[in-house]
């Protein structure tokens, strides 16, 4: 056939000549030279680094990379070797092990990214010169980012490496895995990408198109307080009532609130506990408050969040940072996907009757 030949050449050369649209002088040798240097690279007597075999192409190529282009090399040391063929040292490039398995599976379509045109264009010259009918290509633009994150493996390694981060479900990482933790829905994926289409332009994914979409799966989800540090309140003179299933006795009943919402107010302002009552605060303290039971009616008064049986709670951020407070033990019998107030979604990891850590989803 005489489509391929080894070289000798150091790289630096042969890129030179290749650049002037020159062949190397290995190029131009004898049919029997050729077979028999192909014979001590199979037989391991040339070694690693000393040649490589190059299909014959158009030197005139308007694309420099796809005029001689390697396709196999050999390997000395080959780190994970496979058991069926430990003893080879010849090993084919990308390129020509892609276009041999499409041909041996009988594959008709392939569909692959944009990234990979040329290769395209170097495997159809190795299906030309086998006389095979080259499959049907269709080519989509690759998503290129995802907010603020890469998607790109090499650089995600880096920043895992500059920022210390172990686990690639590490959630400032773009990762299946990451978005897993996250709490978000296959489907939200599965949708954002349909969403995306196939076209040859790059695409970039913002981060709220991904939280909208996990939005439409998730459904409705429990909110729950959240303080970052928190104050008991005694509200006296309660009289008896139930609230959405939380029965409050007559007397003096104790509650927990955000301690930075509170000291926002003075004493006598009027404020409602969400979904609950209204109270006139009698008495702050850096520790305690107090304050009158007023009544039950829904006012328009500033509106303050409450528990009562307090649960410490650690919410992973998307920064890697970690948000820790206080919230209600009623959230323990929760799983999956819950509402953090004023923060917003986020996923239940691990719990116990005295802390549950979760992983925060999304606004």
């Amino acid at each position: 056939m005489n489509k391929a030949y080894i070289c000798f050449c150091e790289s630096e050369d042969w890129r030179k000549l290749i650049w002037e649209s020159k062949a190397c002088p290995c190029r131009e040798k004898k049919i029997e030279e050729q077979l028999t240097n192909w014979k001590k690279m199979l037989a391991h007597e040339i070694k690693e680094g000393q040649t490589v075999v190059r299909i014959k192409t158009n030197l005139d190529n308007p694309d420099p990379s796809e005029r001689d282009w390697w396709i196999a090399k050999i390997v000395d040391v080959v780190e994970h070797p496979n058991p069926r063929a430990k003893n080879n040292h010849v090993w084919p490039s990308y390129n020509l092990a892609s276009a041999v398995d499409d041909h041996d599976m009988n594959v008709n379509l392939i569909i692959r990214g944009q990234e990979h045109m040329t290769n395209g264009d170097k495997q159809k010259e190795l299906y030309s010169y086998f006389n095979w009918e080259y499959p049907h290509c269709y080519y989509h633009g690759k998503i290129s980012k995802l907010g603020d994150m890469t998607l790109s493996k090499s650089k995600m390694k880096l920043i895992m490496d500059e920022l210390g981060v172990e686990r690639y479900d590490d959630p400032r990482m773009a990762t299946i895995k990451a978005f897993r933790r996250r709490g978000f829905k296959p489907e939200a994926i599965r949708k954002v990408i349909l969403d995306c289409g196939l076209a040859l332009k790059e695409v970039k994914i913002t981060t709220e198109a991904f939280a909208a979409a996990n939005k439409l799966f998730i459904g409705e989800a429990n909110e729950y307080p959240f303080f970052e540090e928190m104050i008991s309140l005694e509200v006296e003179e309660m009289i008896e009532g139930e609230i959405e299933g939380t029965k409050f006795e007559k007397g003096t009943q104790k509650f927990f609130v955000s301690k930075k919402e509170l000291l926002k107010n003075k004493i006598g302002s009027l404020i409602r506990l969400k979904k609950a009552c209204n109270i006139k605060l009698k008495e702050i303290k850096q520790d305690f408050a107090s304050a009158n039971f007023i009544s039950y009616t829904k006012t328009n008064n500033p509106i303050l969040s409450w528990v009562i049986n307090p649960i410490n709670i650690e919410i992973l951020m998307r920064d890697g940072s970690t948000k820790k407070g206080f919230t209600t033990k009623n959230i323990l019998k929760e799983e999956g996907i819950i509402r953090i107030e004023g923060l917003g979604y986020a996923n239940i990891e691990e719990k116990n009757d005295s802390l549950i850590k979760l992983v925060f989803a999304h606004e």
